[in-house]
């Protein structure tokens, strides 16, 4: 089964709020080594997020208008957000296409229940290959009973290569589809014949 953002999410979020100073987020942001914050309203609910880029405002712009003085000023809005039971590869596309690196995440109310980041996505993706080689190996003889000594499994830097023979033809897709949803998994190479 995919991982879900539920399951990389960091919990404890240091927020701010609409009329918090315009200091305190840049206190808050360089006290917790953060790089950007989601601005919430009194119920927890997502209105934007401040990053250092909003601190330090856009060099193209003149600097000629009114000093912003709060985060609600400053935030970008609205947030682009991910739902905790998003999967990785979802919440991924979402930050892509949203050019984002942190994506505040929220329950169907709107309400904030955590933060994923770049890093938090990618670390699945940097399983040991014997972890990756074993977990396939349970997977064919639990789910897919196949007689291990019929199917070599091969992983190297996250690759995993199937070789052998199984029963049918049949089994060959239902095999590879099995196996690609182990975490971690680059690519498969599928060199299996059947019968």
């Amino acid at each position: 089964m995919p991982t879900r953002v539920q399951d990389v999410m960091t919990i404890e979020v240091v927020v701010a709020h609409p009329t918090t100073p315009v200091k305190q987020v840049a206190d808050l942001l360089a006290s917790h080594g953060l790089s950007v914050l989601p601005v919430t309203d009194g119920q927890g609910r997502v209105l934007g997020v401040v990053s250092e880029a909003d601190l330090l405002g856009d060099p193209q712009q003149p600097a000629d208008g009114p000093v912003a003085t709060t985060a609600g000023e400053v935030m970008t809005s609205p947030a682009v957000t991910v739902s905790p039971h998003a999967t990785l590869t979802e919440a991924a596309r979402r930050m892509q296409a949203g050019g984002v690196k942190h994506l505040p995440v929220v329950a169907g109310s709107g309400r904030l229940v955590g933060i994923a980041s770049r890093a938090d996505l990618l670390r699945p993706l940097v399983r040991p290959d014997e972890h990756i080689s074993r977990d396939v190996k349970e997977m064919l003889e639990r789910k897919l009973l196949v007689d291990p000594a019929r199917v070599e499994v091969g992983v190297r830097d996250g690759i995993v290569t199937l070789t052998g023979q199984v029963e049918r033809r049949s089994l060959r897709p239902i095999l590879v589809h099995l196996v690609d949803s182990i975490e971690g998994i680059i690519r498969i190479e599928n060199h299996l014949t059947f019968e």
